[in-house]
């Protein structure tokens, strides 16, 4: 974990006693400092300590993302709930979703998206009226086929600016390979909740790329669009590789 944290810049910092709680927490907000605690928890060794390096935490504001337009990555799709369409659940990324409201869904196979409504939202097995940024969801969705819904897609505003998107480049830093990655290799894309085999289709500047390198690359789904924007943090992975890195541009 540490040599990891090094290569993409991180600096992991131990706490082991009280007294180091205080001092890290105020360099947290640089966004370069990682605590490390070392816990059992069998054995109910630090579980004080690591409470209360939670409890020094400064809380968090979802006040911000409440006034953008609103969007959520599918992360389950229920078919065969009675009384209903399709349900889907997952985390709301921003904005508010309110029971009734006209949403769109999507990207489908050929890159579009589809108008639905949300018939009704339940949060914990209880029905609300709405949701904001932050909130675990479960929406019914009337009005969409029903067979279009999977996982990796968004349930957003009909006016959001979000489109389906088949190529893209990102910047990435490999943290772990056993050999060379080169020009078609083909490791799985995780963001958000999408899970994607996507081609590497160029290297910027390099022929290869071996453990600890940092590159511009273009990479292809392999099958369909996704929802992805620039500024998205990704992860490529297969097997014993592993690469982190932040979509830069999109091809739509």
């Amino acid at each position: 974990i540490r040599s990891t944290l090094k290569e993409i810049g991180r600096i992991p910092v131990n706490i082991t006693e009280p007294a180091d709680i205080q001092p890290l927490v105020k360099e947290l907000s640089h966004g370069t400092i990682v605590p490390v605690l070392q816990l059992a928890a069998t054995e109910h060794e630090s579980l004080e300590l690591f409470t209360n390096f939670l409890k020094h935490l400064p809380s968090s504001s979802r006040n911000v993302d409440v006034t953008k337009p609103a969007r959520a990555y599918i992360d389950k799709v229920y078919r065969g709930i009675r009384g209903t369409n399709v349900v889907v659940t997952g985390t709301v990324n921003s904005g508010v979703f309110k029971k009734g409201q006209s949403v769109m869904l999507g990207p489908i196979e050929n890159g579009d998206f589809v108008d639905g409504r949300l018939f009704s939202i339940e949060m914990f097995k209880k029905r609300v009226r709405a949701l904001r940024s932050g909130d675990l969801f479960g929406f019914d969705i009337k009005d969409v086929d029903k067979h279009l819904v999977r996982r990796g897609q968004v349930v957003a505003d009909p006016d959001d600016t979000i489109v389906g998107c088949r190529v893209f480049e990102a910047n990435i830093v490999v943290t772990r390979h056993p050999t060379r990655i080169t020009v078609g290799y083909a490791p799985v894309f995780q963001s958000h909740t999408i899970q994607h085999t996507v081609i590497l289709r160029k290297i910027y500047d390099a022929d290869y790329l071996c453990v600890g390198d940092f590159a511009r690359v273009r990479l292809e789904f392999m099958s369909h669009p996704e929802a992805v924007r620039i500024g998205d943090k990704i992860v490529l992975r297969e097997a014993n590789t592993r690469a982190i890195g932040t979509i830069v541009e999109t091809v739509n």
